[in-house]
């Protein structure tokens, strides 16, 4: 079950502001933080639970604000291969938030997890502004891709 948790949307803890200084999202300044915060959606997921399933269409990312994310691929014989282990800070979904292709892997949460959802219609203005987290996540795109 997902939860989303309202209450955490208060100015006693924003929690994007809390761990964008460790991502990818550092390049931003307050006022485009604060502006993401109001919009984000806090989230919960339990330990195993499933974030993301490869394939599907979405418009969104998360940033994890509490908590460890795998990246799941599998074999053809149907082994599990982890392609990325993602912590604080981190990002997922981004590729198919900017590409608009459907997800590329599973993502689960390896232990409970707080993650922080960014809609594209929120980032996008942010995004026009900020050629500089452009260039960022397109970077983390390529090593993400030469990854899988």
């Amino acid at each position: 079950m997902v939860q989303s948790v309202p209450s955490l949307h208060s100015n006693h803890f924003p929690p994007l502001q809390n761990v964008y200084p460790f991502g990818i999202l550092k390049v931003l300044n307050e006022e485009e933080v604060i502006k993401l915060s109001d919009n984000a959606i806090s989230l919960h997921y339990n330990a195993g639970q499933k974030i993301i399933s490869k394939g599907e269409m979405a418009d969104s990312m998360y940033i994890i604000a509490e908590g460890i994310l795998e990246v799941i691929a599998y074999k053809e014989n149907g082994d599990r291969v982890i392609l990325a282990t993602l912590w604080p800070g981190d990002c997922v979904g981004e590729m198919s938030l900017l590409t608009g292709e459907p997800r590329s892997a599973d993502v689960f949460a390896r232990d409970n997890a707080h993650l922080i959802e960014i809609r594209k219609r929120d980032l996008a203005p942010i995004l026009q502004a900020n050629p500089i987290l452009v260039e960022r996540i397109s970077g983390l795109l390529a090593m993400r891709l030469a990854q899988n």
